[in-house]
Protein backbone atom coordinates (compact mmCIF):
# COMPACT_ATOMS: atom_id res chain seq x y z
CA UNK A 1 0.00 0.00 0.00
CA UNK A 2 1.02 3.80 -0.94
CA UNK A 3 1.77 5.81 1.74
CA UNK A 4 0.32 8.60 2.26
CA UNK A 5 0.95 12.37 1.91
CA UNK A 6 0.87 12.36 5.87
CA UNK A 7 2.89 9.24 6.26
CA UNK A 8 5.70 10.68 3.93
CA UNK A 9 6.11 13.87 5.60
CA UNK A 10 6.69 12.46 9.07
CA UNK A 11 9.48 10.58 7.58
CA UNK A 12 10.84 13.12 6.04
CA UNK A 13 10.79 15.49 9.01
CA UNK A 14 12.11 12.49 11.11
CA UNK A 15 15.90 13.26 12.14
CA UNK A 16 16.47 9.31 12.70
CA UNK A 17 15.90 8.61 8.76
CA UNK A 18 18.97 9.07 6.83
CA UNK A 19 19.97 11.75 5.22
CA UNK A 20 20.31 9.65 1.78
CA UNK A 21 16.77 8.90 1.46
CA UNK A 22 15.45 12.10 2.10
CA UNK A 23 15.43 13.36 -1.93
CA UNK A 24 13.53 10.20 -2.37
CA UNK A 25 10.99 11.47 0.25
CA UNK A 26 10.66 14.74 -0.80
CA UNK A 27 10.04 14.00 -4.62
CA UNK A 28 7.21 11.59 -3.48
CA UNK A 29 5.57 13.94 -1.19
CA UNK A 30 5.98 16.76 -4.38
CA UNK A 31 4.25 14.15 -6.63
CA UNK A 32 1.17 13.85 -4.28
CA UNK A 33 0.63 17.78 -4.21
CA UNK A 34 -2.90 17.58 -5.49
CA UNK A 35 -3.83 15.11 -2.15
CA UNK A 36 -2.27 17.96 -0.37
CA UNK A 37 -4.08 20.61 -1.46
CA UNK A 38 -6.97 18.60 -1.33
CA UNK A 39 -6.46 17.93 2.70
CA UNK A 40 -5.84 21.28 3.15
CA UNK A 41 -9.11 22.32 1.45
CA UNK A 42 -11.04 20.19 3.03
CA UNK A 43 -9.60 21.55 6.68
CA UNK A 44 -10.11 25.24 5.31
CA UNK A 45 -13.48 24.34 4.60
CA UNK A 46 -14.95 22.41 7.85
CA UNK A 47 -15.56 19.64 5.81
CA UNK A 48 -12.64 17.41 8.18
CA UNK A 49 -11.02 17.72 11.50
CA UNK A 50 -7.58 18.73 11.03
CA UNK A 51 -5.90 15.69 13.05
CA UNK A 52 -7.35 13.76 10.64
CA UNK A 53 -6.27 15.21 7.49
CA UNK A 54 -3.03 16.73 8.25
CA UNK A 55 -1.31 14.06 10.52
CA UNK A 56 -0.33 10.59 10.07
CA UNK A 57 -0.08 7.61 11.72
CA UNK A 58 2.88 8.50 14.20
CA UNK A 59 0.80 12.16 14.49
CA UNK A 60 -1.74 10.45 15.59
CA UNK A 61 -0.61 8.48 17.89
CA UNK A 62 1.20 11.51 19.69
CA UNK A 63 -1.94 13.11 19.56
CA UNK A 64 -3.72 10.29 21.25
CA UNK A 65 -1.14 9.82 23.88
CA UNK A 66 -1.00 13.50 25.05
CA UNK A 67 -4.53 12.74 25.45
CA UNK A 68 -4.45 10.48 27.71
CA UNK A 69 -1.13 11.60 29.56
CA UNK A 70 -3.04 14.81 30.04
CA UNK A 71 -6.19 13.04 31.37
CA UNK A 72 -3.77 10.68 33.56
CA UNK A 73 -2.02 13.81 34.98
CA UNK A 74 -5.47 15.55 35.77
CA UNK A 75 -7.37 12.34 37.07
CA UNK A 76 -4.75 10.00 38.56
CA UNK A 77 -1.19 11.86 39.13
CA UNK A 78 -1.61 15.34 40.19
CA UNK A 79 -4.51 14.36 42.88
CA UNK A 80 -2.08 11.49 44.79
CA UNK A 81 1.37 13.86 44.17
CA UNK A 82 1.32 15.25 48.00
CA UNK A 83 0.74 11.52 49.64
CA UNK A 84 3.04 10.06 47.14
CA UNK A 85 5.74 12.40 47.35
CA UNK A 86 5.17 11.89 51.46
CA UNK A 87 6.01 8.23 50.65
CA UNK A 88 8.80 8.62 48.24
CA UNK A 89 9.79 10.84 51.57
CA UNK A 90 9.83 7.79 54.01
CA UNK A 91 11.47 5.15 51.38
CA UNK A 92 14.78 7.65 50.50
CA UNK A 93 15.29 7.96 54.55
CA UNK A 94 15.34 5.85 57.18
CA UNK A 95 13.81 6.85 60.51
CA UNK A 96 17.10 7.31 61.96
CA UNK A 97 17.70 9.69 58.65
CA UNK A 98 20.13 7.79 57.08
CA UNK A 99 20.04 6.97 53.12
CA UNK A 100 18.57 3.81 51.99
CA UNK A 101 20.75 1.68 50.10
CA UNK A 102 20.07 1.02 46.67
CA UNK A 103 20.48 -2.27 45.28
CA UNK A 104 21.43 -1.21 41.83
CA UNK A 105 23.64 1.54 42.88
CA UNK A 106 25.23 -0.93 45.19
CA UNK A 107 25.61 -3.50 42.26
CA UNK A 108 27.16 -0.51 40.41
CA UNK A 109 29.98 0.14 43.27
CA UNK A 110 30.63 -3.70 43.65
CA UNK A 111 31.62 -3.61 40.03
CA UNK A 112 33.23 -0.72 40.07
CA UNK A 113 35.62 -1.95 42.77
CA UNK A 114 36.18 -5.14 40.80
CA UNK A 115 37.70 -2.80 37.98
CA UNK A 116 39.72 -0.82 40.32
CA UNK A 117 41.02 -3.69 42.29
CA UNK A 118 44.55 -3.61 40.48
CA UNK A 119 44.84 0.52 40.90
CA UNK A 120 44.25 1.29 37.50
CA UNK A 121 41.21 3.13 35.84
CA UNK A 122 39.45 -0.04 33.09
CA UNK A 123 40.15 0.67 29.70
CA UNK A 124 37.94 3.93 27.66
CA UNK A 125 35.21 2.42 25.32
CA UNK A 126 35.67 2.29 21.63
CA UNK A 127 34.44 6.07 20.83
CA UNK A 128 32.56 4.28 18.13
CA UNK A 129 30.46 2.22 20.59
CA UNK A 130 29.73 5.21 22.90
CA UNK A 131 28.10 7.02 19.71
CA UNK A 132 25.93 3.87 18.69
CA UNK A 133 25.04 3.55 22.09
CA UNK A 134 23.87 6.99 22.53
CA UNK A 135 22.12 6.84 19.45
CA UNK A 136 19.88 4.28 19.93
CA UNK A 137 18.94 5.49 23.18
CA UNK A 138 17.87 8.63 22.22
CA UNK A 139 16.17 7.13 19.51
CA UNK A 140 13.92 5.79 22.42
CA UNK A 141 13.18 8.80 23.93
CA UNK A 142 10.93 9.05 21.10
CA UNK A 143 10.06 5.34 20.09
CA UNK A 144 7.33 3.95 21.48
CA UNK A 145 9.26 0.16 21.71
CA UNK A 146 13.12 0.48 22.36
CA UNK A 147 15.80 -0.81 19.91
CA UNK A 148 17.53 -4.04 20.10
CA UNK A 149 15.85 -5.38 23.20
CA UNK A 150 14.52 -9.19 23.20
CA UNK A 151 11.10 -9.69 23.95
CA UNK A 152 9.17 -12.74 23.96
CA UNK A 153 7.46 -14.63 20.67
CA UNK A 154 3.91 -14.40 19.96
CA UNK A 155 1.68 -14.69 16.79
CA UNK A 156 -1.45 -12.67 16.32
CA UNK A 157 -4.36 -14.61 15.62
CA UNK A 158 -6.76 -11.76 15.27
CA UNK A 159 -6.97 -8.00 15.19
CA UNK A 160 -10.07 -5.54 16.13
CA UNK A 161 -10.29 -2.21 16.73
CA UNK A 162 -10.30 -2.38 20.76
CA UNK A 163 -8.13 -5.68 21.17
CA UNK A 164 -5.63 -8.27 19.44
CA UNK A 165 -5.56 -12.23 19.95
CA UNK A 166 -2.48 -13.80 20.83
CA UNK A 167 -0.90 -17.19 21.13
CA UNK A 168 2.42 -16.68 23.23
CA UNK A 169 5.17 -19.32 23.09
CA UNK A 170 6.90 -20.27 26.29
CA UNK A 171 9.62 -18.30 28.16
CA UNK A 172 11.53 -18.15 30.75
CA UNK A 173 11.14 -14.82 33.68
CA UNK A 174 12.62 -13.90 36.93
CA UNK A 175 9.83 -12.45 39.22
CA UNK A 176 9.96 -10.84 42.74
CA UNK A 177 6.93 -10.24 45.14
CA UNK A 178 6.01 -6.93 45.26
CA UNK A 179 3.50 -6.77 48.25
CA UNK A 180 6.80 -8.48 50.31
CA UNK A 181 8.86 -5.01 49.63
CA UNK A 182 6.60 -2.93 51.24
CA UNK A 183 3.39 -1.82 51.16
CA UNK A 184 4.11 2.31 49.69
CA UNK A 185 6.05 0.56 47.02
CA UNK A 186 3.34 -2.12 46.13
CA UNK A 187 0.73 1.10 45.54
CA UNK A 188 2.07 1.86 42.30
CA UNK A 189 2.64 -0.25 38.73
CA UNK A 190 6.14 1.46 38.78
CA UNK A 191 7.35 -0.59 41.28
CA UNK A 192 10.55 1.37 41.21
CA UNK A 193 12.17 -1.25 44.61
CA UNK A 194 11.19 -4.15 42.39
CA UNK A 195 12.34 -3.25 39.73
CA UNK A 196 15.74 -2.59 41.12
CA UNK A 197 15.94 -5.71 42.71
CA UNK A 198 15.43 -7.58 39.42
CA UNK A 199 17.90 -5.64 37.73
CA UNK A 200 20.32 -6.41 40.25
CA UNK A 201 19.92 -10.40 39.93
CA UNK A 202 19.45 -9.46 35.98
CA UNK A 203 23.00 -7.33 35.53
CA UNK A 204 25.56 -9.84 37.47
CA UNK A 205 24.24 -10.25 41.32
CA UNK A 206 23.34 -13.78 40.89
CA UNK A 207 25.15 -17.42 40.80
CA UNK A 208 27.53 -17.15 38.08
CA UNK A 209 28.37 -13.07 38.51
CA UNK A 210 26.80 -13.43 34.85
CA UNK A 211 25.24 -9.92 33.16
CA UNK A 212 22.39 -10.84 30.96
CA UNK A 213 21.11 -8.69 28.59
CA UNK A 214 18.20 -6.06 29.39
CA UNK A 215 14.78 -7.43 27.74
CA UNK A 216 11.27 -5.79 27.34
CA UNK A 217 8.58 -5.64 28.45
CA UNK A 218 8.37 -5.38 32.37
CA UNK A 219 5.48 -7.42 33.02
CA UNK A 220 3.54 -6.23 36.53
CA UNK A 221 0.25 -8.55 37.60
CA UNK A 222 -2.35 -6.74 39.08
CA UNK A 223 -5.29 -7.44 41.44
CA UNK A 224 -8.66 -6.05 40.81
CA UNK A 225 -8.15 -2.31 41.99
CA UNK A 226 -4.91 -2.09 39.38
CA UNK A 227 -2.31 -2.36 42.11
CA UNK A 228 1.17 -4.58 41.33
CA UNK A 229 1.18 -7.96 43.21
CA UNK A 230 4.58 -9.48 40.91
CA UNK A 231 7.17 -7.93 38.82
CA UNK A 232 8.75 -10.42 35.98
CA UNK A 233 11.45 -9.52 33.93
CA UNK A 234 12.22 -11.76 30.69
CA UNK A 235 15.22 -13.60 30.24
CA UNK A 236 16.78 -13.82 27.22
CA UNK A 237 15.72 -17.11 25.36
CA UNK A 238 19.45 -18.32 24.88
CA UNK A 239 19.39 -19.50 28.56
CA UNK A 240 17.93 -22.27 30.17
CA UNK A 241 15.61 -22.61 33.22
CA UNK A 242 17.93 -25.02 34.93
CA UNK A 243 21.18 -23.75 33.75
CA UNK A 244 20.88 -20.26 33.62
CA UNK A 245 22.53 -17.73 36.49
CA UNK A 246 20.29 -18.51 39.87
CA UNK A 247 19.05 -16.10 42.43
CA UNK A 248 21.12 -15.85 45.52
CA UNK A 249 18.10 -14.20 47.86
CA UNK A 250 14.38 -15.40 48.03
CA UNK A 251 13.04 -12.53 47.11
CA UNK A 252 13.66 -13.74 43.59
CA UNK A 253 12.61 -17.02 41.73
CA UNK A 254 13.01 -18.22 38.25
CA UNK A 255 9.54 -19.67 36.65
CA UNK A 256 8.48 -20.70 33.25
CA UNK A 257 5.28 -19.05 31.45
CA UNK A 258 3.58 -21.57 29.65
CA UNK A 259 2.17 -21.07 26.00
CA UNK A 260 -0.57 -19.10 26.35
CA UNK A 261 -3.53 -17.78 24.45
CA UNK A 262 -4.00 -13.81 25.53
CA UNK A 263 -6.27 -10.62 24.76
CA UNK A 264 -3.93 -7.29 24.52
CA UNK A 265 -5.14 -3.97 24.39
CA UNK A 266 -2.49 -1.00 23.86
CA UNK A 267 -2.56 2.76 25.82
CA UNK A 268 -0.18 5.24 25.85
CA UNK A 269 1.04 7.45 28.74
CA UNK A 270 1.28 5.95 32.13
CA UNK A 271 0.25 2.95 33.97
CA UNK A 272 -1.65 4.32 36.86
CA UNK A 273 -3.84 1.98 39.08
CA UNK A 274 -6.99 3.89 37.70
CA UNK A 275 -5.77 3.84 34.05
CA UNK A 276 -5.11 -0.18 34.26
CA UNK A 277 -8.85 -0.82 36.27
CA UNK A 278 -10.33 1.54 33.61
CA UNK A 279 -8.39 -0.28 30.44
CA UNK A 280 -8.96 -3.56 31.75
CA UNK A 281 -12.87 -2.90 32.30
CA UNK A 282 -13.00 -1.51 28.58
CA UNK A 283 -10.96 -5.14 27.72
CA UNK A 284 -13.67 -6.65 29.36
CA UNK A 285 -16.59 -5.44 27.42
CA UNK A 286 -14.83 -5.38 24.05
CA UNK A 287 -14.44 -8.74 24.03
CA UNK A 288 -17.74 -9.47 25.26
CA UNK A 289 -19.56 -7.90 22.53
CA UNK A 290 -17.37 -9.78 20.02
CA UNK A 291 -19.22 -13.32 21.72
CA UNK A 292 -16.60 -14.06 24.45
CA UNK A 293 -18.45 -15.17 27.85
CA UNK A 294 -15.93 -14.92 31.38
CA UNK A 295 -17.28 -17.65 33.69
CA UNK A 296 -15.59 -15.15 36.94
CA UNK A 297 -14.17 -11.75 36.26
CA UNK A 298 -13.07 -11.36 39.73
CA UNK A 299 -10.55 -14.37 38.93
CA UNK A 300 -9.85 -13.06 35.62
CA UNK A 301 -5.50 -13.57 34.68
CA UNK A 302 -5.00 -9.45 34.08
CA UNK A 303 -1.24 -8.49 33.63
CA UNK A 304 0.53 -4.92 32.35
CA UNK A 305 3.31 -4.82 29.99
CA UNK A 306 5.44 -1.74 30.31
CA UNK A 307 8.06 -1.27 27.08
CA UNK A 308 9.79 1.62 27.53
CA UNK A 309 12.85 2.89 29.39
CA UNK A 310 11.78 6.01 32.03
CA UNK A 311 13.22 8.60 29.81
CA UNK A 312 10.86 7.96 26.79
CA UNK A 313 8.36 10.80 26.11
CA UNK A 314 4.84 10.21 28.11
CA UNK A 315 2.92 10.63 24.75
CA UNK A 316 4.95 7.76 22.75
CA UNK A 317 5.01 5.34 25.56
CA UNK A 318 3.40 1.97 25.02
CA UNK A 319 1.85 0.03 27.28
CA UNK A 320 -0.83 -2.81 27.26
CA UNK A 321 -2.80 -4.62 29.12
CA UNK A 322 -3.21 -8.81 28.68
CA UNK A 323 -5.94 -10.76 29.72
CA UNK A 324 -5.40 -14.65 29.71
CA UNK A 325 -8.00 -16.78 28.60
CA UNK A 326 -7.93 -19.57 29.88
CA UNK A 327 -10.79 -21.85 31.39
CA UNK A 328 -12.89 -19.64 32.53
CA UNK A 329 -13.20 -18.04 29.53
CA UNK A 330 -15.60 -19.34 26.36
CA UNK A 331 -14.58 -18.65 23.38
CA UNK A 332 -17.12 -17.90 20.75
CA UNK A 333 -15.80 -20.43 18.36
CA UNK A 334 -15.48 -23.24 20.30
CA UNK A 335 -19.01 -22.56 22.25
CA UNK A 336 -20.52 -23.33 18.54
CA UNK A 337 -19.15 -26.29 17.92
CA UNK A 338 -19.90 -27.47 21.27
CA UNK A 339 -23.22 -26.71 21.21
CA UNK A 340 -23.75 -28.56 17.91
CA UNK A 341 -21.80 -31.36 19.57
CA UNK A 342 -24.27 -31.29 22.58
CA UNK A 343 -27.61 -31.72 20.12
CA UNK A 344 -28.30 -35.24 20.16
CA UNK A 345 -28.64 -36.72 16.80
CA UNK A 346 -32.19 -38.20 16.69
CA UNK A 347 -33.11 -34.17 17.50
CA UNK A 348 -31.18 -33.53 14.48
CA UNK A 349 -33.06 -35.60 12.15
CA UNK A 350 -35.76 -33.31 12.01
CA UNK A 351 -37.50 -34.61 8.82
CA UNK A 352 -38.15 -37.73 9.94
CA UNK A 353 -38.51 -37.62 13.53
CA UNK A 354 -42.86 -36.46 13.13
CA UNK A 355 -43.38 -39.75 10.99
CA UNK A 356 -41.64 -42.09 13.24
CA UNK A 357 -43.48 -40.38 16.65
CA UNK A 358 -46.71 -41.44 14.27
CA UNK A 359 -46.00 -44.74 12.82
CA UNK A 360 -44.42 -45.67 15.83
CA UNK A 361 -40.88 -46.95 15.51
CA UNK A 362 -39.89 -49.75 17.20
CA UNK A 363 -37.29 -49.78 20.22
CA UNK A 364 -34.34 -51.44 18.45
CA UNK A 365 -34.62 -48.76 15.31
CA UNK A 366 -34.79 -45.91 17.64
CA UNK A 367 -31.18 -47.05 19.37
CA UNK A 368 -30.19 -47.18 16.02
CA UNK A 369 -30.86 -43.67 15.26
CA UNK A 370 -28.91 -42.85 18.37
CA UNK A 371 -26.05 -44.21 17.48
CA UNK A 372 -26.22 -42.73 14.03
CA UNK A 373 -27.58 -45.87 11.96
CA UNK A 374 -29.70 -43.96 10.64
CA UNK A 375 -30.24 -45.36 6.70
CA UNK A 376 -31.54 -48.80 7.70
CA UNK A 377 -34.17 -46.95 10.00
CA UNK A 378 -35.15 -44.09 7.24
CA UNK A 379 -35.51 -46.74 4.81
CA UNK A 380 -38.37 -48.53 7.03
CA UNK A 381 -40.23 -45.22 7.69
CA UNK A 382 -40.26 -44.54 3.93
CA UNK A 383 -41.52 -47.70 3.47
CA UNK A 384 -44.32 -47.46 5.76
CA UNK A 385 -44.88 -44.02 4.62
CA UNK A 386 -45.85 -45.55 1.38
CA UNK A 387 -48.19 -48.05 2.56
CA UNK A 388 -50.16 -45.68 4.65
CA UNK A 389 -50.53 -43.62 1.05
CA UNK A 390 -51.51 -46.39 -0.46
CA UNK A 391 -54.59 -47.40 2.22
CA UNK A 392 -55.33 -43.59 2.05
CA UNK A 393 -55.68 -43.75 -2.09
CA UNK A 394 -57.80 -46.96 -1.86
CA UNK A 395 -60.13 -45.49 0.62
CA UNK A 396 -60.49 -42.63 -1.15
CA UNK A 397 -61.72 -44.47 -4.43
CA UNK A 398 -63.82 -46.51 -2.39
CA UNK A 399 -65.62 -43.73 -0.17
CA UNK A 400 -65.97 -41.90 -4.44
CA UNK A 401 -67.37 -45.67 -5.61
CA UNK A 402 -70.00 -45.35 -2.34
CA UNK A 403 -70.86 -41.87 -2.99
CA UNK A 404 -71.76 -42.61 -7.12
CA UNK A 405 -74.00 -45.90 -5.65
CA UNK A 406 -75.69 -43.90 -3.06
CA UNK A 407 -76.39 -41.04 -5.75
CA UNK A 408 -76.95 -43.40 -8.99
CA UNK A 409 -75.18 -40.35 -11.19
CA UNK A 410 -72.32 -40.56 -13.04
CA UNK A 411 -70.04 -43.58 -13.61
CA UNK A 412 -68.47 -46.01 -10.51
CA UNK A 413 -65.14 -46.43 -10.17
CA UNK A 414 -64.02 -50.50 -9.20
CA UNK A 415 -60.97 -50.93 -6.65
CA UNK A 416 -58.87 -51.08 -9.45
CA UNK A 417 -59.52 -47.76 -11.48
CA UNK A 418 -61.93 -48.82 -14.18
CA UNK A 419 -65.82 -47.71 -14.79
CA UNK A 420 -67.99 -49.93 -13.79
CA UNK A 421 -70.03 -49.60 -16.95
CA UNK A 422 -66.60 -51.33 -18.01
CA UNK A 423 -66.90 -54.14 -15.72
CA UNK A 424 -70.39 -54.63 -15.85
CA UNK A 425 -70.01 -55.12 -19.39
CA UNK A 426 -67.07 -57.58 -19.18
CA UNK A 427 -69.35 -59.56 -17.37
CA UNK A 428 -72.18 -59.95 -19.35
CA UNK A 429 -69.74 -61.24 -22.15
CA UNK A 430 -68.54 -64.20 -20.02
CA UNK A 431 -71.56 -64.77 -17.89
CA UNK A 432 -73.82 -64.21 -20.60
CA UNK A 433 -75.90 -62.63 -17.52
CA UNK A 434 -79.67 -61.14 -18.88
CA UNK A 435 -79.57 -57.47 -19.81
CA UNK A 436 -79.21 -54.78 -17.25
CA UNK A 437 -82.59 -52.98 -16.17
CA UNK A 438 -82.72 -49.69 -16.20
CA UNK A 439 -82.10 -48.16 -12.74
CA UNK A 440 -84.38 -45.24 -11.20
CA UNK A 441 -87.50 -45.44 -8.89
CA UNK A 442 -90.36 -46.68 -10.91
CA UNK A 443 -93.59 -44.39 -12.18
CA UNK A 444 -96.30 -44.68 -9.84
CA UNK A 445 -99.95 -45.38 -11.63
CA UNK A 446 -102.58 -42.69 -11.49
CA UNK A 447 -104.58 -44.93 -9.36
CA UNK A 448 -101.88 -45.14 -7.20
Amino acid sequence: KEDSWQDVAEQLSNPFVPLTEKPDLLRKLVSQSQDVVKSLSDVASGNAKPEEELLGVNGKRQLKGARAVARQLREDILPEAATEGQRLVQNLNRQDGTSVPNPLQETFVAQLDDLTADGKLPDLPNPQDVVKTLTSELKNVFSPVPEGLESPDYSVLKTTEEYEIREYSSFVVCKTDMESTSEEMARSTSGGNAFNTLATFLFGKNSKNEAMDMTTPVISSVNRDGKSTTMSFVIPSKYDIDAMPQPLTDTVSLAIEERAKVAAREFPGFATEQEVVMQRDAMFSALKETGWTCLNEVEADVTVLQYNPPYTLPTVRKNEVIVKLDDLWIDPDQAEVQNLDDVPLVSQVAVVEPEVKELTVSEPEAEAVQVGDKTEVESDVVKQVDEVDEKITLSEKQEEQDKVENSGAGSKLNPEGKKADDVVSTKEKDTESPPKKKRGRPKKKKSE
